[in-house]
């Protein structure tokens, strides 16, 4: 009887989960051993592409028939196409290589047939007069699998590419999102979403590098909070079974590292098939470029213009992140961006002319379509602070502020519920921890293996103690709405202490948006008309009546002169 054995393969996991599974094509080897009344050895399935010049398990497999101990007689396999993707030299070369051997190769659809001999109704044999009539097929059917496989890898791959340059994320999701199916124009397309409890880790990394933290400290803020790597299924090596889980790893300096690194947590991918050119994502990353800027500094800086990504390193992202701060916040001109111009009501600029003496004169100024309005930046300042100084917090609003502040306190207290929920979680986790290494104690007979799970108990034990430590001190910084409103309302009834911040440029302008309905012009400020937000009124006794040097035509003129 003669002696078999069958080799089954699947190119990929989901291959052999969604397409031509190794338990199907086993049925099949094994259905056609029985009829042809072989013996069937051994079977050797594996997960392994068919195009590798360098194939471990596939090696494995002839090696064990070419060995002569093995007595093996024939390899059975359900396609060519299960035997090489490499086309018909690779097909040939290992034919040969086993028939030379006196081992046959054979597939379930008989497309490999026996070698004939043309001289065989003589009773004689050469090397020449034995030939395989079904060779020609063979080798038809070697190239169409390797056509075949390049046309899939075409198709799919360079759909993939496409889309990935389009903005969508066909890709594994890094850790923070998951992969989601949507509907576009162009059919369905895959996007990344958040997933909450990854975010919050993502967040606090960035949060943190802005604050300066180096990565070791990160690294150890993360642990304190419970971080854990995702977990994934380990998969045995040759079958692609799941066969436990891997992952679950503390945070390292390295993998900080690699988490501050990816653009694609600010919305923006850039990687191998973007051709490591920026692209805007189709979906919203939930890291701001401001944020994902400041953990980057000197490092990387992202930008984006018109819906178009652009990224700077080193030296440039250094220069530009330097020019976008005098450009937007430069405490000279601390008004430019909040008071418009009275003549076009565009948004003013800010510089400073250097006069005869070597002495630079900083103007507010503007000529957009129009002759040039300007005026000193000492002398507009002024009479900003001046309009501040008047406006007051309108006591009949008070109770509906007091509710839109609970709400908008609310809002700014989920960064610190989420820190707090994550503390929790860490406390649950090392205590369900705690928990199966007792049962694990109270099974074990050997007394060796007990002392060193008691002191694996007591190293949880330890841990708990800080982590519970940890959250009671989280517990203790949330502080209570009503002092929060308290000082909110100290702050309404000063403004001008806020307001009149030339070191915090940026926020001054975000409150000059909530005070007024509309942003005013120059004018407006200096005739009393700006249109203030329904909760503050304009207090004209504290309002200074106007002088001639504030004249808005003569005395910019005589003041351009003194320059």
């Amino acid at each position: 009887m003669r002696r078999a054995i069958i080799l089954v393969r699947a190119s990929s996991a989901k291959q052999a989960s969604e397409g031509d599974s190794l338990e199907h094509q086993l049925e099949q080897c094994r259905h056609y051993v029985k009829k042809q009344g072989w013996q069937e050895i051994k079977v050797f399935p594996f997960i392994e592409s068919g195009a590798k010049d360098e194939r471990e398990f596939f090696d494995e497999v002839l090696n064990y028939a070419l060995n002569k101990k093995n007595k093996i007689d024939i390899v059975v396999f359900k396609h060519i196409n299960r035997f090489t993707r490499l086309g018909s030299v690779d097909y040939l070369k290992w034919k040969t290589k086993l028939e030379s051997s006196g081992i046959r190769i054979t597939d379930i659809y008989n497309t490999i047939g026996e070698k004939v001999n043309t001289l065989d109704h003589l009773g004689f044999e050469y090397s020449w007069s034995k030939y395989s009539p079904t060779e020609s097929a063979e080798i038809e059917v070697a190239e169409q699998a390797k056509a075949d496989r390049r046309n899939i890898l075409t198709q799919t791959i360079g759909a993939e590419i496409i889309y990935t340059n389009q903005g969508y994320y066909p890709r594994t999701p890094p850790y923070g999102y998951k992969t989601q199916k949507v509907e576009t124009e162009s059919g369905r397309r895959t996007i990344l979403v958040p997933v909450s409890e990854e975010v919050f880790y993502v967040k606090k990394v960035f949060q943190l590098r802005a604050q300066g933290f180096n990565l070791g400290e990160i690294a150890s803020e993360l642990n304190e909070l419970g971080y854990k790597s995702r977990l994934l299924n380990r998969r045995d090596k040759r079958t692609k079974k799941a066969i436990g889980k891997i992952g679950g790893k503390p945070a390292t300096d390295k993998r900080i590292s690699e988490i501050l690194e990816r653009t694609v947590y600010a919305g923006i991918i850039c990687e191998k098939w973007t051709k490591y050119q920026p692209v805007k994502a189709r979906f919203p990353g939930f890291i701001s470029l401001d944020l994902f800027n400041k953990a980057n500094k000197d490092k990387i800086f992202l930008q984006i213009n018109d819906h178009k990504a652009s990224i700077l390193y080193g030296d440039e992202a250094s220069t530009q992140r330097n020019k976008k701060r005098v450009m937007k916040h430069n405490p000279l001109y601390p008004f430019k961006r909040v008071v418009m111009c009275p003549v076009c009501k565009s948004e003013l600029r800010g510089s400073a002319s250097k006069g005869r003496s070597g002495k630079h004169y900083p103007r507010y100024h503007c000529s957009e379509g129009h002759k040039q309005w300007s005026l000193p930046a000492g002398k507009f300042n002024e009479q900003i602070y001046d309009f501040i100084r008047s406006i007051e917090f309108d006591e009949g609003h008070h109770q509906l502020l007091e509710a839109l502040f609970y709400e908008e306190w609310d809002k700014k207290r989920v960064d610190e519920i989420e820190l707090s929920q994550a503390k929790e979680r860490y406390v649950a986790d090392l205590l369900a921890e705690q928990k199966a290494v007792f049962e694990r104690i109270k099974q074990v007979g050997s007394e060796l293996v007990r002392k060193a799970l008691e002191g694996e108990y007591e190293e949880l034990e330890g841990r708990l103690k800080q982590a519970r430590e940890d959250r009671n001190k989280q517990v203790k910084k949330e502080i209570s709405a009503k002092l929060g409103f308290q000082y909110a309302r100290y702050f309404m009834e000063h403004l001008e202490e806020l307001l009149i911040d030339t070191q915090n440029v940026k926020r001054q302008e975000q409150l000059f948006g909530m005070i007024f309905n509309e942003l005013p012009t120059y004018d407006q400020i200096v005739d009393g008309t700006a249109n203030l937000a329904e909760y503050f009124r304009l207090n004209g006794e504290k309002l200074r009546s106007g002088d001639p040097d504030r004249d808005r035509t003569g005395g910019l003129l005589r003041d351009r002169e003194t320059c």
